[in-house]
């Protein structure tokens, strides 16, 4: 029985069964952590604020 088991988790540990389940052992977690709402307000102000300058001509 410890013989099987060894013999289980070794090939449960091989790159192609790891491949195959790392959708479950690592999902993609970035919908959970979503980016804080002033730093989205401030990002888009600061576009705001370059879009509104003049562009200066130097001639």
């Amino acid at each position: 029985m410890t013989v099987a088991a060894a013999a289980l988790v070794t090939a449960l540990c091989t790159p192609p069964v790891r491949r195959l389940f790392r959708w479950v052992m690592e999902p993609e977690m970035a919908w959970l952590f979503r980016r804080d709402a002033s730093d989205q307000a401030r990002e888009r102000n600061a576009a705001r604020g370059r879009a509104q300058e003049p562009n200066a001509v130097s001639g």
